[in-house]
């Protein structure tokens, strides 16, 4: 009963009310209690590591090594983060910098040769069937895996100058979504199943 009026539709405006009330109060109370600019990097990292985990995904779907690409596009975030820690701490050694950077372009060259020696030939023939089926041309990343490494590199290095309070309280997020995840969403889709295994065994 709760679930359903939270999300019940207005039948004029075709909005769920009450879920957009509570969802604006909430953010109401989020504004009062802390940083303007806590809230913006917190906000920032969000957007950041989400983009980095799509451009990532452009960049596994294509590659056949799945396992061998995860490992490059970690070590090519982790390098970079480690960058912008570094130059945010205001050390600048520019040897140590130049190695940094040397480091980066290393591992994108890395995944481009092994973008090409390797490439996943279900899932681009999958993209060439998705061409035939679709009237307008599906959504292709240019210049892969160039292009989403140079973002997954500069997003690292964005990220690397966010406070440690804004990480732990990222991390704290994090893991409250994952928790609620497996004690809410999961037992709900098994308790759906079972229902759907019960109805099919009555009838």
């Amino acid at each position: 009963m709760i679930g359903a009026s939270f999300m019940e539709v207005n039948p004029k405006t075709k909005v769920p009310q009450f879920s957009v009330l509570v969802t604006g109060g909430v953010m109401m109370l989020i504004v009062l209690f802390f940083d303007i600019t806590f809230l913006a990097q917190f906000i920032s990292m969000s957007t950041l590591v989400g983009y980095c985990l799509i451009m990532s995904i452009v960049v596994f779907k294509k590659m056949a090594r799945k396992t061998f690409s995860a490992v490059l596009q970690s070590i090519l975030f982790l390098i970079s983060m480690t960058l912008g820690f570094i130059h945010s701490m205001q050390v600048f050694d520019d040897y140590f910098m130049i190695t940094m950077i040397s480091l980066i372009a290393i591992n994108m060259l890395i995944i481009m040769i092994e973008h090409k020696r390797h490439p996943d030939l279900e899932a681009i023939e999958e993209d060439q069937r998705e061409n035939k089926t679709f009237k307008d041309t599906p959504y292709t990343c240019m210049l892969s895996p160039f292009l989403p490494s140079i973002g997954i590199s500069v997003s690292g290095i964005v990220l690397g100058y966010m406070d440690i309070v804004v990480w732990a309280t990222f991390f704290i997020v994090v893991f409250l979504t994952i928790a609620s995840y497996f004690l809410y969403v999961v037992p709900k889709k098994h308790r759906e199943k079972l229902k759907k295994q019960s109805e099919t065994q009555f009838t």
